[in-house]
């Protein structure tokens, strides 16, 4: 997988494993707390919640596991590939989940980036599709081949609960 090539001296923002750049978890989990802390399984837990799921997902050829887009040593956002996202709906898997992109970066491109980044690898892996959850992003994700399962409530807020299928990634 190209796209993951941890490449000394490339020009430019380079997406690779956190299993490899552990010292940003951190700040990512700030940063996931901060953004979904309402959609946290067990709130009282906080951020060591998020620090604990971030601790389990420091893998390269196996779910769970997240991806960082970096420039240089600057950390420019994560997504992750997890086995389910939503604890009431096992019947769906595997998931794209906790897409971010540092606020000072957005509006470059590094979100889509990081979703083909995200794509690429559950192809790699042998997945057929993906599912997403947002309870705001819905049209971020259309234009990028996504489309709307289903709007449930879901910890209290309306979501949507997205597919993409991958087979067409593979061929």
């Amino acid at each position: 997988m190209a796209l993951l090539k941890d490449e000394q001296g490339r020009d430019g923002p380079r997406v690779a494993y956190l299993a490899d750049h552990r010292k940003y978890i951190p700040r990512l989990a700030r940063w996931a707390y901060d953004q979904w802390r309402e959609f946290l399984s067990s709130p009282e837990r906080g951020i060591d919640q998020v620090l604990d799921s971030l601790r389990a997902r420091l893998n390269h050829d196996r779910l769970p596991l997240t991806l960082v887009l970096l420039d240089g040593d600057t950390l420019l956002g994560a997504v992750s590939l997890k086995i389910y996202d939503m604890e009431d709906r096992a019947d769906l898997s595997p998931w794209l989940a906790g897409l971010f992109v540092n606020p000072d970066f957005r509006g470059r491109g590094y979100g889509g980036m990081l979703v083909g980044a995200c794509e690429e690898k559950a192809v790699e892996l042998g997945m057929s599709a993906l599912h997403l959850f947002t309870p705001d992003a819905e049209e971020y994700y259309l234009p990028l081949g996504w489309s709307v399962m289903e709007r449930p409530a879901y910890r209290g807020r309306m979501v949507s609960i997205m597919k993409k299928d991958l087979a067409r990634r593979a061929d």
